[in-house]
């Protein structure tokens, strides 16, 4: 959970592409999302707390999120985390593509939490969101359904691609 007023450093990782996919399946419209949700414990993903939208990304990348990738400005940038990450291919947070490439980190993630490292797969992941009948506290959208709330920080853009 997220305490209020309280305020991290950024977390970081690599991004890697599963043994048997190449560098040049990568098209430079593809669009990576790396997603921090709040963690609910035991694996279970709340509300999506800040995003980090790269664009003509190589393999393997190094990421890092911090305040300033928020989804509202303001939140305070606390964890635990579940992080997962979307190499989506046609560069719309709001769809999903059969050929679209996931990635979770196993483990519930700290702020300034080096080695958050992912390896990005064919195929969506189990969900990890609470069971059903269960809805996590500050959450109404599942644990990959993307926000349509403005990130925040400067001089990037938000997940639907528009600048801020």
């Amino acid at each position: 959970m997220i305490a209020a007023g309280s305020a991290g450093a950024p977390f970081s990782g690599l991004i890697r592409l599963e043994e048997g996919l190449k560098p040049e399946d990568v098209k430079r419209t593809d669009v990576l999302f790396v997603m921090a949700r709040e963690s609910q414990g035991n694996g279970l993903a709340g509300r999506l707390v800040a995003v980090k939208r790269l664009a003509d990304v190589e393999f393997p990348v190094r990421y890092e999120i911090s305040a300033a990738d928020l989804m509202i400005p303001g939140l305070p940038f606390a964890g635990p985390f579940v992080v997962t990450a979307r190499l989506d291919r046609d560069g719309d947070p709001m769809t999903r593509g059969e050929d679209d490439l996931y990635a979770t980190y196993p483990d519930e993630v700290q702020v300034a939490q080096e080695g958050v490292h992912m390896t990005l797969k064919k195929g969506a992941p189990k969900t990890i969101d609470a069971p059903p009948g269960v809805r996590a506290p500050g959450s109404s959208a599942g644990a990959h359904a993307p926000s349509t709330q403005p990130a925040g920080g400067t001089g990037a853009t938000s997940p639907t691609g528009s600048s801020r």
